[in-house]
């Protein structure tokens, strides 16, 4: 009986295990990339907060393990307010750093000590970093409140033992069974991050490679790895980063940041570059003092600044060590200098000892001195590392299409700096934070005050998806990391004393503006604000907070700021509901034709005459709009501005049903409810923050209902587009173009009243050859695109020939744009040519994009048809052209195109045009290329082309390049006519890579006709004999030379002035032509003259 109760017992336990994990829903996964600080935290958060499995891959292999001391890696963290607000969050492991760091204030205060450099001077007594707390607790207590209050508790921690108390953290958290459990995965070296879609639902990849141990090879494995979220803590050159920025169009949701924006913005402070490296001294060791005294043991906690006797721009040294806890451990000392100091210029321990010996001859550092040879030899050795520029990324986040899956960034992958401002293990871990505020659903991710902090206060989370959670990350948190780079441009960039004479007076004036304000914030009782380095030790501050860095935060009033009714106003108008974006842009385009706000469909407003014009600068100003939409939000755009029973009804139906019901009410409601009507990363959308609220009853649109409805469509074929559903474009932009042809036959086709239907019609007509180009690409069928060529070509030429007719710039530059590139791409060189030759471009009415692509066309056109000067002219006129701040991709195709028409024409490009903003890696393989052209060697040169093959043929030049073979012979028999006077025929054909000396004999005779080299052939003996340069100064030629100048000069003078004389004869006749009757009066006799007065006389008797 006892059996049977037990095994009844036991069958319900495990039916209730087994119902119970059926019950359950499956966690999600998460991927961290990096296991640093900032990624274990982001390990733990996930895991922790949000009940994510998750796996953190480290591309180190296990030996070198993050939890280690590392002399290549020797940081020590401060870790302030702004950090201690993600450890706090773990009380356990907040103890332990407490335990295992040095507190720089409150309890107790750091000691500092500055170390002459002469011997024989005396070391100053110890001072005190801050003020020391009283031994009573009560006494430690009254002075430190102040401190506390303004954030100023920090604690000194190695970086191994940070990480490895949050490795400790981790893995009680994973006995503990609460929440998700972290695997550690190391020698794991991120590819490839891309969006997967399976049969188990949406989420993304992560794509890694690892080095096979047990292979003597050692080869690569690749390994996939499968996650809802993913974060890229993988440091300032974050391989995650890079594929988020080399993302081709489509691969995550339109509504994501665009792809440009993870290409990180860099600038230069004075502390950017300096090269540091570190010098492990001995535990405890002593500082000799000044004789007659004792020598001065350190200690573990303080700080010690130790002078060189050098002072000189290139010679200046010091020694820095920071406080740490273990007083038994090696002390690491940071040497930060300039990248021209001599110090980088030994490589051997012993040449490094003497040099340190002249510069600290207070110490011993002589052989079995203070530092063993083999750390001399080490350190020598020791490459360091430099201080990166200040950059950040502006793009933080991206999701799919369905908005349950993406990828965040923290730590340096976002942002990176010099330590000189020690916010940036600090700034990681509130990235962190940060994320953790965001996928918790709270309207505000920026709370700087740990008494604010809401992150499980239930009324102000709600109930959003992962798109909505990370778009508020990058929404918000965007700007913080901004600011945060304006702080470490302008913090404290000169505190390493730099010695260059220039670093010397520019920190003099440094150092006077921070004590000026500080003189002004006291005299004005906090009107002036202190400097920014003082502002940043307040954690209750954001970044964005301080004043002169970036606008207030919403909600949240900086320092010594007076809120206004105005303000509040502002911001009552702002928290008021705003329209979609993409109805917004309708409704401004309804005002713009001089209809009102929201027009009724009774309204019967005549057409501005310049309808052209105000439609470009619309579609303009909305690009913004076009680069953020979604299905849903233009069906629910078509559904709220068509009118169902005007002359719109079919594009209308036809856009509504693009997607459900549901999808287009939830538009509204989305806007409404978290604020993404707008996007302050897109410049278009700042236009529409004024647009009225929704209405209640629909408002139609009237005098622009049918440019509203073209537009819509060719919104939804670039979703279409973008996400790869070619074939739903390509019948989708068919059907737009016949309701748009339909509009303009019903208007009676005129520019007047349609004129704002061209733009759009250019625009179509651009999309539908795009999408044309890409079913080919998709099916690989040739028959197929010529069909479709074949049927557009001659419906092409007719619509060129009316848009030229009613002087249609835009229409007619984007069908000749069209043609000459179907043509391109069907190797029809001929034809393009002839089309460029009878048809004129309309370069000063159209648009700079098209005329770009013009000047691209017929510089490719002219290249292949070997008319090198005018490919370059054009090309370069291009390249001119090309806005600096975008289309990097099509300028990256004229520079590679121009580099290859350059090496044609025989010159050899500037080596900067190869390292170009974003063209580094692009224009590496034309780089080699360009190498082996200009050293002239034939073997080298078709590794070259056959190693970049399919590259080459991807870009469309491997046929152009295919020529350069005559321009590397000629570069190559040139070198060889410089270095040799007489080589063999053999030699020459062993040095150029050709097959025989038979060959040799005739590419060198070529040259030798041609004027590449002067030099004779001896067919006999079988070789190249060269011609001695003469020296032309022992000759006659330079006076002969001479002589000519001189006798064209003379002559020039000569006939200038014989060209200013008059010619007699032909002057006097003029003269005499031009005087005419009056010198033959003046000629004439007395008796004539008289005999006039006698007629005269006789003529008026007759009258009478």
């Amino acid at each position: 009986m006892k059996t049977l109760s037990s095994l009844l017992l036991l069958i319900i336990v495990i039916s209730t295990n087994v119902i119970i994990n059926a019950l359950q829903q499956p966690r999600q996964q998460a991927i961290v990339v990096g296991s640093g600080p900032v990624g274990v935290a982001a390990s733990l958060i996930l895991a922790t907060n949000h009940n994510y499995d998750v796996t953190l891959l480290e591309s180190s292999p296990a030996s070198s393990t993050q939890t280690k001391y590392d002399p290549t890696k020797a940081f020590l963290y401060n870790v302030n307010g702004r950090g201690q607000r993600l450890t706090k969050m773990f009380p356990e492991m907040h103890q332990r750093m407490v335990e295992r760091s040095v507190i720089s204030k409150g309890f107790g205060g750091t000691k500092l000590t500055i170390v002459p450099a002469d011997p024989g001077e005396s070391i100053p007594e110890q001072k005190m970093n801050v003020p020391a707390a009283a031994d009573k607790e009560d006494n430690g207590n009254k002075s430190m409140p102040s401190g506390e209050k303004a954030g100023n508790v920090g604690f000194w921690i190695p970086r191994h033992e940070m990480v490895k108390l949050m490795v400790e953290e981790i893995e009680e958290h994973n006995k503990r069974g609460l929440g998700g459990t972290i695997t550690l995965c190391t020698g794991q070296e991120c590819v490839s991050v891309v969006p997967r879609t399976t049969k188990d639902g949406e989420g993304v990849t992560v794509v890694v490679t690892t080095k096979d141990a047990s292979s003597s090879s050692l080869q690569e494995i690749s390994n996939e790895y499968n996650a809802n979220l993913v974060i890229g803590a993988d440091g300032m050159n974050s391989k995650v980063r890079q594929c988020l920025h080399n993302a081709p169009p489509g691969t995550w949701s339109s509504n994501c940041v665009k792809s440009s924006k993870f290409q990180p913005k860099t600038y230069t402070s004075p502390a950017s570059f300096l090269r540091i490296k570190v010098l492990q001294l001995p535990p405890q060791f002593e500082i000799p003092d000044a004789d007659g005294k004792p020598p001065l043991n350190t200690f573990s906690q303080d700080i010690y600044a130790i002078r060189s006797v050098n002072t000189g721009p290139r010679t200046f040294l010091s020694l820095g060590l920071l406080p740490m806890k273990d007083n038994d451990a090696v002390r690491p000392t940071n040497i930060i200098t300039r990248p021209d100091h001599g110090i980088w210029k030994i490589t051997n321990g012993k040449s490094m000892r003497e040099y340190f010996q002249q510069a600290f001859p207070r110490f011993n550092f002589q052989e079995g001195g203070l530092i063993s040879n083999q750390e001399w030899d080490r350190f020598a050795k020791a490459e360091g590392t430099r201080f990166p520029p200040c950059q950040y990324s502006p793009g933080l986040a991206v999701w799919d299409e369905s908005g349950r899956s993406g990828v965040a960034l923290v730590g340096d992958s976002i942002h990176a700096f010099s330590p000189d401002i020690g916010q940036g293990v600090n700034a990681g871990l509130m990235d962190v934070v940060c994320l953790d505020r965001a996928l918790s659903g709270l309207d505000d991710v920026e709370s700087g005050n740990d008494n604010d902090n809401t992150a499980n206060d239930k009324t102000n989370k709600q109930t959003t998806t992962l798109e909505a959670n990370l778009q508020r990350y990058q929404k918000q948190h965007a700007q913080e990391i901004a600011a945060l780079i304006r702080l470490a441009r302008f913090g404290a960039p000169y505190q390493y004393k730099q010695p260059h004479r220039a670093d010397r007076a520019l920190r003099l004036v440094w150092t006077a503006n921070v004590a000026m304000r500080l003189l002004l914030n006291k005299v004005t009782f906090g009107v002036i604000q202190p400097p920014c380095i003082i502002l940043s030790q307040n954690e209750d501050l954001t970044f964005r907070e301080w004043p002169g860095f970036s606008n207030k935060k919403e909600g949240a009033a900086p320092p010594s700021t007076i809120t206004t009714a105005d303000d509040k106003s502002k911001d009552i108008k702002k928290e008021a509901p705003q329209l979609p974006p993409v109805e917004a842009a309708a409704r401004r385009l309804e005002r713009l034709y001089g209809g009102g706000g929201l027009a009724t469909k009774t309204t019967a407003t005549a057409l501005p005459i310049n309808t052209t014009k105000i439609m470009k600068k619309w579609l303009g100003a909305s690009s913004g709009t076009a680069g953020n939409a979604t299905m849903a939000s233009v069906a629910a755009c078509a559904e709220t501005t068509l009118d169902p029973s005007g002359v719109c009804v079919t594009g209308r139906e036809i856009l509504m049903g693009l997607c459900s019901e549901e999808d287009r009410l939830a538009v509204s409601v989305k806007t409404a409810d978290d604020g993404t009507a707008d996007k302050p990363e897109e410049g278009g959308d700042a236009m529409m923050e004024e647009d009225a609220a929704p209405s209640t009853t629909p408002e139609y649109l009237s005098l622009t209902c049918r440019e509203v409805e073209s537009w819509l469509m060719t919104l939804a074929v670039r979703i279409y587009w973008r996400a790869g559903k070619y074939q739903q474009a390509y019948d989708l932009i068919i059907k737009g173009l016949q309701l748009l042809d339909a509009h303009l036959v019903d208007s009676g086709n005129t520019t007047t009243t349609t004129g704002g239907l061209y733009p759009l019609l250019a625009r179509m007509l651009r999309y539908r050859s795009l999408i044309m180009e890409s079913l080919l690409t998709s099916s690989n069928d040739d028959d197929t695109y010529a069909k479709l060529c074949s049927d557009t070509r001659i419906e092409l030429a007719s619509r060129h020939t009316h848009a030229v007719l009613r002087r249609d710039a835009d229409v007619s530059a984007t069908i000749l744009n069209l043609h000459l590139r179907e043509l391109l791409l069907s190797d029809r060189v001929e034809q393009a040519q002839k089309l460029i030759s009878n048809s004129t471009f309309p370069t000063d009415a159209a648009s700079n994009n098209q005329l770009l692509r013009y000047l691209y066309y017929s510089g490719r056109v002219q290249a292949l048809r070997l008319e090198y000067t005018q490919s370059y002219s054009n090309l370069s006129q291009c390249l001119r052209k090309c806005p600096t701040n975008t289309g990097l991709g099509f300028r990256i195709a004229v520079q590679r195109l121009l580099v290859v028409v350059q090496l044609l024409m025989g010159e050899i490009p500037d080596r900067s045009v190869f390292f170009g903003e974003g063209m580094r890696g692009e224009l590496r393989p034309y780089l080699e290329i360009a190498q082996a052209v200009r050293r002239g060697d034939l073997a080298v040169f078709h590794e070259t082309v056959g190693g970049h093959a399919e590259r080459l043929r991807m870009d469309g030049t491997y046929t152009l390049i295919s020529r350069l073979a005559h321009s590397v012979v000629k570069a190559g028999l040139r070198r060889l006519k410089t270095s040799y006077s007489r080589i063999s025929l053999e030699d020459v054909a062993s040095r150029l890579g050709l097959p025989s000396a038979t060959s040799a004999e005739f590419v060198v005779a070529k040259a030798v006709r041609d004027g590449v080299i002067d030099a004779t052939i001896d067919h006999v003996g079988g070789y190249v004999q060269s011609h001695d340069l003469v020296d032309v100064y022992a000759t006659v030629e330079p006076s002969e030379a001479f002589h000519r100048r001189i006798a064209y000069c003379l002559t020039t003078h000569n006939d200038a002035v014989r060209a200013m004389r008059y010619t007699p004869d032909a002057y006097k006749k003029q003269l005499e032509a031009s005087r005419g009757l009056r010198r033959s009066r003046e000629e004439k006799t007395d008796e004539e003259k008289a005999q006039e007065i006698e007629d005269e006389l006789d003529d008026e008797d007759y009258e009478y």
